[in-house]
Order: structure tokens, then sequence, then C-alpha cells
């Protein structure tokens, strides 16, 4: 499990993931690790960012690793801009699997993002997400009435996943059928995608974002620092998904988003330093 961020804006690009790597047996979590998996990586060639989330252990089963594995894919150069390095990591995805569906339960999806025209023509931040199928939560809330204090709050998440398909590229960002104004304003705002385990980050940004909008109506407070420079975005981004780090560390589930946050951003004249 993981917990992976991305976020395109005006500015460019800001991607995070975590380091967590389990093992799952009958639904549960049997075995953790927080080194020896990198998931997010530089796409030099195409100034781009990708980052894995999933049960990526079914498309490359031990001894071999997934984050290899894709760089061996980044390396092999098969692509020429972003939306071909989307289509070719889906193809690439779907031989590795012998051309057919993975399980059912088996969610797999890859982030990519970088620079690629617009439909008027003008290069923008672009988002691709290769993944074979999807799903979303579905989160019931219900105050249940007490005879002898306030009502208690219940809530319930459940996952629905749809049936697995084979691995295809789908762009997100810039939305295909809307109109472009509505895409510049969605870049203007920032627009971000979150995979993995993601159901805390979830329930706490809804709030978390509402509360930002206040912070920053203030005359002399602004977070992040400055939300037209890549760095500050990503810097802000970390620290986002550090905090989920901690707070699963200290939870019921505190070993599925774990590890170090790794982070990348890139511009419109190539990847940021590192």
């Amino acid at each position: 499990m993981t917990l992976v961020l991305t976020e395109v804006f005006q500015a460019g690009i800001a991607m995070a993931a975590d380091s967590a790597v389990v093992k799952m047996q009958g639904g549960r979590v049997v075995e953790s690790s927080a080194t020896g998996l990198r998931k997010l990586t530089r796409v030099p060639s195409i100034d781009a960012g990708c980052s894995c989330w999933g049960m990526i252990g079914a498309v490359t089963p031990p001894p071999q690793q997934f984050d290899l594995w894709l760089q061996g894919v980044i390396d092999a150069r098969r692509y020429v801009d972003l939306r071909t390095f989307a289509e070719r990591v889906a193809t690439e995805l779907n031989a590795q699997y012998g051309g057919v569906p993975l399980a059912e339960g088996c969610e797999v999806g890859v982030h990519i993002a970088g620079y690629y025209p617009w439909s008027d023509g003008v290069r923008r931040p672009c988002f691709y997400h290769v993944h074979n199928g999807h799903g979303q939560y579905r989160i019931a809330r219900r105050l249940e009435q007490s005879p002898v204090g306030p009502p208690t709050l219940r809530v319930e998440a459940h996952w629905e996943s749809g049936p697995r398909e084979l691995f295809s590229a789908h762009l997100d960002f810039p939305a295909a059928d809307v109109p472009l104004e509505q895409n510049l304003a969605a870049l203007d705002h920032g627009y971000i995608t979150r995979n993995g385990s993601f159901l805390v980050y979830a329930l706490l940004w809804q709030h978390l974002e509402r509360a930002l909008k206040e912070v920053n109506a203030t005359s002399d407070i602004r977070l992040p620092r400055d939300r037209d420079s890549i760095p500050s975005r990503v810097a802000f981004l970390k620290v986002i998904l550090e905090t989920m780090v901690k707070l699963h560390g200290c939870s019921t589930q505190s070993r599925i988003v774990a590890g170090d946050v790794h982070t990348l951003g890139i511009g419109p004249d190539g990847l940021l330093p590192l």
C-alpha cells in the first residue's frame, strides 16, 4: 500500500510519494517495509515524473522490483513525449502480465506528469494516469441518537472497485470533455490527484482545504509561502505527506503509509534539481 500525490498548477507540477511496501494475505498486512523501493521516478528525456501505487507485486512478483522494472521501461526510451510514454507504460504493463487483466482486487496505477500541448497548442502541465480499472470510496455519514448525550457521528467508508481491465493511459488533466477555459480555471486553482491508501488523507483534506482558505484570507499569512513557486508547492506537498505518515504511525493503520517521502518538481524549463 502507499500514498502518492500529484498536483498540477499554473507554475508547474509537484509530486510526492511515501516508501511503504507491504505484503498482504487475506486482505491483511502481514509484512511491511519502508526501504528498498522508490515509488517516484524521474523521466529525464521528456522532463517528466512518474509514481506507482497499488498491488505492484502482482505485476513484478519477487524477486523482481517494480521500480527497477519501470526504470527499464524509462531507459529503453521507446517514447518521444508525455503521451507516448504513458501509452508505452500501459503497453509494457499489459505485456508483463501476459496480455490479460490482473486478478480481481489487484489494483495498480502509475501517475505520469509533465508538459504537453493542450488543445490550443500551448504546452502546459498535464497529468496521465495509467491504471487497470476504476475504484472509489463510498462514504456515508449518519448521526446516532443517544438517550443520555449528544448524537454520535458514525462514518462508513466502503471501497467500490470495478472489474480489473487491461492497463490503459487516461489523460485525467486537462479533461478532454470540458472547454479550454474551464481547464485553465482548474489549473489556476490547482488540480491534485491521490491514490493508494488515501482514505485518511481524503477525510482530513476536505477540512484542511477549507481551513487553508481562511488562513490565506488573512493579510499577512500565506500557506504555502508562494503558490506560484514550484519549490514552495513541492515543499508543502511533502509536509502534507510527511504528516500523513506520522498520523498513520500512531493509528491502527500504522504500516500502510510509511517511510521517507520523496518529491519531484517540474517546470516549463524541465525537472527541478533534486
